[in-house]
């Protein structure tokens, strides 16, 4: 299907399952042209959210201009009575058509010199009453089967607007609609060529190779929301962590985080790290655009995922590879997080720092039956970084039946940045560390400087006695990864 025909179906569909929505056709169709789509307000039915999912507001306005051409030519046949083949009635259902504001639009696809679609982009008010027209004439009901529904009428007389004015008009106003096509092209921005979809994201690419993992360091960024940093270290010799960041490929706004961490004393850690994440992201590319606005569903798949590929882990090494993982899954309200093992997610808005996570691990567990369970302060969240087996984990992705997997709903308006650390991170850095780094950096920084400090500057925690009572934690220890969503 063309842009055209997506809109026209995304359109006719809303209104078959909502008919009170004809009366505000209008504004429906110059929003969507004046704003990024917003694909909440049509329905879900029969895909049309889907069709609309991958448009922009320049497609809106290329629409309500190829359909003022439609309309115009139809129209002038209509009045003319040169088209023997339009059907009786026709006459007295187009009187209603605002031919002036039709008319105007005609004289500006017209002129050469005009951009029509860059000109209604920059004249709001002047698109508003073309797309008032267009709406009108579109979706009116008296087109359509005694205006009880939006479908063609059992006799097959052609009352369907789509067909019937691509009969007539679309000969004539070829060369126009042609202009139309040409003026969109020009100005349009090339944001998502037809190219490999794993081509327009390195993350995505080195994942699906196995080359990630043999890089000593890596650096990432994807449409200015997205971004990671990964460093093997000082103190080890190979790359056992592995990250990816991915919009999904029909709605750039979805989109999956996720780190994961090769367990240490396992052969295979980082094959375990890399197959976890490369099959969550084939699973994320494969599943429907829609479930962008069903979070309980996605929530369902996502565990589901998880727990079979942490079985699929298991039969394919034999517990000799094992990952924690720490994944999240931006929806249109709502962010899911997953987790198993010790790798953290964390928020940080308007000053505060809040761990989305709990640790499975033995020192948390104690933490916890100390605390009779009770949410544990920052301070405690930092000295555990110096317990005796802190990396002791109780869990990890290639056990087989994994079930109950760790998972939080959180409204994306509760938080400006999702911050994902695999503990090479977090055991270097205090909460108040990672909070003043994410709100006081660039964007395009912060994770760079996360790894940067974890892996440059020990942690320590002071003895009000002796010096030689202080604990620290090496800088560089272990393989560090941070992952970032920022809003």
């Amino acid at each position: 299907m063309t842009k055209i025909q997506d809109i026209d179906v995304a359109f006719i569909e809303t209104l078959k399952a909502h008919p009170d929505y004809s009366t505000s056709i209008t504004y429906l169709l110059y929003d969507n042209a004046t704003a990024p789509v917003y694909v909440r307000n049509f329905t879900s039915k029969n895909m049309a959210r889907t069709r609309i999912s991958r448009l922009d507001s320049r497609d809106f306005i290329e629409y309500i201009v190829k359909n003022a051409v439609i309309i115009y030519h139809a129209y002038q046949e209509v009045m003319t009575s040169k088209n023997k083949n339009i059907p009786t009635g026709w006459y007295d259902r187009y009187s209603f058509v605002d031919i002036q504001e039709i008319s105007k639009a005609i004289e500006l696809i017209q002129n050469p010199k005009v951009n029509i679609i860059f000109y209604y982009n920059t004249h709001p008010n002047e698109l508003f009453g073309i797309a008032n027209a267009v709406a009108q004439t579109r979706f009116n009901q008296r087109f359509y089967n005694n205006g009880t529904s939006y479908t063609s009428d059992p006799n097959k007389n052609g009352t369907e607007f789509r067909y019937q004015l691509d009969r007539i008009g679309t000969p004539l106003a070829q060369e126009l609609l042609d202009k139309v096509t040409h003026d969109a092209e020009e100005i349009k921005p090339v944001t998502k060529l037809n190219v490999n979809y794993e081509s327009v994201n390195r993350c995505l690419r080195e994942v699906v190779a196995g080359t990630q993992v043999k890089y000593a360091h890596s650096e990432y960024a994807l449409d200015g929301t997205l971004f990671a940093t990964q460093d093997v270290g000082r103190k080890r010799d190979n790359q056992e962590d592995s990250v990816i960041i991915l919009t999904h490929p029909d709605n750039d706004k979805f989109k999956l985080i996720a780190v994961a961490d090769g367990v240490g004393g396992l052969d295979g850690g980082e094959l375990a790290s890399n197959y976890v994440v490369k099959e969550l992201a084939e699973w994320f590319k494969q599943i429907p655009a829609d479930a962008y606005y069903i979070t309980s569903g996605l929530k369902e798949s996502f565990t589901k995922t998880i727990s079979r590929i942490s079985n699929d882990l298991f039969q394919k090494y034999h517990q000799r590879a094992g990952s924690t993982l720490v994944s999240s899954i931006v929806t249109e309200k709502d962010t899911i997080v997953a987790s198993v093992g010790d790798s953290r997610a964390y928020t940080v808005a308007d000053g505060q720092i809040s761990l989305v996570t709990s640790d499975e691990s033995v020192v948390w567990q104690e933490m916890q039956q100390r605390n009779n369970n009770s949410k544990p302060t920052n301070q405690e969240l930092d000295d555990l970084r110096f317990a005796p087996g802190n990396n002791r984990i109780l869990r990890c992705m290639g056990q087989p039946n994994l079930e109950q997997i760790q998972t939080r709903i959180i409204p994306n308006d509760s938080y400006e940045t999702l911050l994902l650390l695999s503990d090479g991170v977090t055991d270097l850095l205090s909460q108040d560390d990672i909070r003043i780094i994410a709100e006081t950096t660039p964007r395009e920084e912060v994770t760079k400087a996360l790894v940067e400090i974890a892996k440059t500057s020990d942690a320590v925690k002071k003895s009000r006695f002796w010096k030689s009572q202080e604990k620290v934690v090496q800088a560089g220890k272990d393989n560090a990864t941070a992952a970032m969503f920022r809003r």
